[in-house]
């Protein structure tokens, strides 16, 4: 059975899971470099410096997934003011178009002219309103990233003491 580490050894841990050399954790900690090549050797060593990589890597994890969100969140904002912006004009051209029919005759219009003007107005319109969905598809996009951690962990964690099958994992 191994001994738990002291706080030179600990400090040694973190020194590995940050990558850090042989030498430069000799250095740092005041011993030799055949005292660091005995402590990889010990198992209650190895699986400290695990725990600490598997820590950092939850952290980063974390902290990459709310800058995602973030940005995300940024970017659906802008996109949703860029279809409201749309809208907005293609509302005041089709105003525009109807100022146009009201002060004119009807003689005066070209049938044709009209025509093309209320479909332009009219495909604004419909980018403006792909647009606005496709800004709610982002909030969509958001809640799949959740969904797909969510899984991952069912994933890992398993049930009964096995790794499931997916088959056996929900997907909401």
């Amino acid at each position: 059975m191994s001994k738990s580490l002291n706080s030179l050894q600990l400090q040694a841990v973190e020194l590995v899971a940050r990558g850090a050399t042989e030498s430069e954790i000799a250095s740092i900690c005041g011993k030799s470099r055949s005292w660091v090549q005995g402590l990889k050797r010990r198992a209650d060593f190895q699986a400290a410096v695990d725990d600490a990589l598997h820590k950092a890597k939850e952290i980063i994890t974390e902290q990459a997934k709310e800058v995602i969100i973030s940005d995300l969140e940024q970017f659906r904002i802008q996109f949703r003011h860029a279809a409201n912006l749309l809208y907005a004009s293609s509302s005041a051209y089709l105003e525009k178009v109807k100022e146009r029919i009201d002060t004119l005759n009807i003689e005066e219009i070209s049938s044709l002219r009209l025509a093309q003007s209320l479909k332009n107005g009219a495909d604004s319109m419909l980018v403006a309103l792909q647009v606005g969905q496709a800004a709610l598809g982002i909030d969509d996009l958001a809640r799949s990233v959740d969904e797909l951690e969510k899984i991952g962990e069912k994933r890992v964690n398993g049930t009964n003491g096995h790794r499931p099958t997916s088959a056996e994992i929900e997907v909401n």
